[in-house]
């Protein structure tokens, strides 16, 4: 991963001197989008470290948010160079100016190969590991708008037609905000502890409620630690007054359920036997 972000500050210095050399903002703009490669990989790489640290008393979930918070301050400075580099292409395009092809087609070239060359680093890796995943796609994705710079450049080589260039980076800008807008999203939505999208407390309720001898599931709480850890808890209702024991083994078939059906890694379940009058879902909080 260190070789990879070696690798993309190389890319990242050589477009932005061949951006200012050949006057081509598509170039600059692909540079931004290398550095927030550069951030994606730094981050997946603290993330890592982070999650060797051992849990205290006082920080009893270590320091696993912090590649939250880092990733919420890279997606809101992306998005404040994106409305930048906006600004700069829509002055572009009123004044059009003539773009050295030759220079920008090198880097772009450099930069291909640049980002293959991650991309073969983290590829093994990525496979196994959610967070490494999502900066080889950052990797994939700015291969792509490398590929986008040289077409560029080929076409005003042998059309002349300038206006592609500050074309182009409305385009590279697009994707990045797009890019940072869904990071921003996501990141806010785990450090505002709201529910994973792609889990329905309904569906959990559904499923729990069909193992024998479990009357009613209540009170329930869904939320991420990090993007890739589930945590839930919940009130349990048996039908009977159960033993300890007993409850035990319901407890571990409901954690299998959990973990199988939802991906939910934690779980703190209280079982009940005629305790709550309220049975929602999600308790009301009293005005």
């Amino acid at each position: 991963m260190l070789f990879a972000v070696a690798l993309n500050v190389v890319i990242t210095l050589a477009e932005m001197v061949g951006g200012l050399y050949s006057s081509s903002l598509a170039l600059l703009s692909d540079a931004f989008h290398n550095l927030s490669d550069i951030f994606a990989v730094i981050i997946s790489y603290i993330g890592l470290k982070l999650a060797e640290v051992e849990n205290t008393e006082k920080r009893t979930f270590g320091l696993k948010r912090a590649e939250v918070l880092a990733a919420l301050v890279n997606a809101a400075l992306l998005m404040v160079l994106s409305f930048f580099l906006f600004r700069e292409a829509y002055y572009r395009l009123l004044r059009p100016e003539v773009i050295k092809t030759e220079i920008v087609l090198l880097v772009g070239v450099i930069g291909l190969l640049g980002n293959l060359g991650s991309m073969a680093l983290l590829y093994e890796k990525g496979q196994k590991t959610l967070n490494v995943y999502s900066a080889f796609l950052h990797m994939f994705a700015d291969a792509l708008s490398s590929v986008a710079v040289i077409v560029a450049a080929v076409a005003i080589r042998f059309t002349g037609f300038f206006l592609l260039d500050p074309a182009l980076s409305f385009l590279i800008c697009a994707y990045v905000l797009y890019q940072s807008f869904a990071l921003l999203s996501e990141s806010l939505r785990i450090l505002m502890q709201a529910a994973p999208r792609n889990i329905k407390l309904s569906d959990i309720k559904q499923e729990v409620e069909k193992i024998e001898g479990i009357s009613n599931i209540h009170h329930m709480h869904l939320w991420s630690l990090t993007d890739r850890e589930v945590f839930f808890e919940a009130h349990v209702e048996s039908e009977k007054d159960l033993k300890l024991s007993e409850a035990c083994k319901k407890l571990a078939e409901i954690e299998a359920l959990l973990r199988e059906k939802f991906n939910i890694s934690h779980t703190t379940i209280q079982f009940e036997y005629e305790a709550c009058k309220d049975k929602s879902m999600v308790k009301k909080r009293k005005s």
